[in-house]
């Protein structure tokens, strides 16, 4: 979870989530949980190609 309280950091991003990246390295933290509605890999930041919390799926899942 979150390094200063018991709720997880969720990111987002829809193009190369550079800010994401740009963020993490900052703080030094990475968030808990990265979701993207891009499919091309090949755009994400070289970063979040090979990080293991990054998942595809379609943000409309988080529009009611």
């Amino acid at each position: 979870m979150g390094p200063r309280n018991d709720r997880p950091w969720i990111a987002l991003f829809s193009q190369s989530g550079s800010e994401i990246v740009a963020i993490a390295e900052a703080i030094g933290i990475w968030p808990d949980f990265i979701y993207t509605d891009n499919k091309d890999k090949k755009s994400w930041h070289s970063k979040l190609q090979r990080h293991s919390s990054v998942l595809w799926r379609s943000l409309k899942i988080f529009i009611r």
